[in-house]
């Protein structure tokens, strides 16, 4: 049974970038409840661009201590509520994370100032595959995705735009609204800072025809799992320069 769906987005190709199976599994997964960071970072991003309706989905109250009759009325309150659950402490956190964001510049410009629409679907086809994905913020002439992230410094969030595929991210969206793309990042963690990264325009050129390589090996796949998705033969298993091993080995 073909598992491919008739459009693809950045998260189910960056599955398919990993292995035909990871894009299996991501299709077919069942939901699973939210991580404690999932939640904040999804909070943050409601209150930060779509603060008019944050009190529609987010509860905010004390720390639950289900060990008082307080905390269990509490606890009873949030649950029949229907709303995600954030403490205190947390909103607080949310709440400076805003703050800092209005104190950068370029930052400002982007999340407020000239932004025209929030969590806006964005279609389109690329290589000639249909895509569908949410752009965070759109603008005039740029979109630009808000990233919360315990570590947002240069060096860090470039690994992460490495592992994570944010270049990919990045090529998709430019390409489909041939605007500029942005990352306005902030740091989750005290003293909550704030960056805004760009793709530099070779970058999105080397990104493009990568995204174009990967379209064109999803459309080739018959959408099977694939029981040998790294090849049939037995792989060499090397050290890396940087392993403890190698690095007594080459000492001696």
């Amino acid at each position: 049974m073909s598992h491919k769906r008739s459009y693809l987005s950045y998260s189910s190709l960056k599955a398919f970038e990993k292995s035909p199976n990871h894009y299996i599994q991501y299709v077919t997964r069942e939901t699973k409840a939210p991580s404690a960071a999932m939640v904040f970072g999804s909070a943050a991003h409601k209150w930060i661009l779509e603060r008019s309706s944050f009190d529609d989905k987010y509860f905010v109250a004390p720390k639950v201590d289900k060990r008082t009759e307080n905390g269990k009325k509490l606890a009873k309150e949030i649950q029949d509520s229907g709303k995600e659950y954030i403490s205190d402490d947390d909103f607080l956190r949310i709440s400076k994370m805003a703050s800092i964001i209005n104190q950068n510049e370029w930052a400002k410009k982007l999340v407020y100032d000239m932004a025209e629409g929030y969590e806006v679907e964005i279609k389109g086809d690329i290589n000639g595959y249909p895509f569908k994905g949410y752009a965070d913020i759109v603008g005039p002439s740029y979109v630009a995705d808000l990233k919360t992230s315990s570590d947002i410094d240069p060096k860090s969030f470039s690994r992460d735009a490495e592992k994570l595929g944010y270049h990919l991210q990045a090529a998709i969206y430019s390409t489909i609204t041939q605007k500029e793309f942005y990352w306005i990042a902030i740091d989750s963690n005290e003293p909550h800072n704030c960056v805004v990264y760009w793709q530099k325009p070779e970058d999105y050129e080397a990104s493009l025809a990568y995204l174009h390589h990967l379209i064109d090996k999803f459309k080739l796949w018959d959408g099977e799992f694939d029981a040998s998705p790294y090849g049939s033969e037995i792989i060499e298993l090397s050290l890396s320069p940087w392993s403890a091993i190698k690095k007594f080995s080459d000492s001696l």
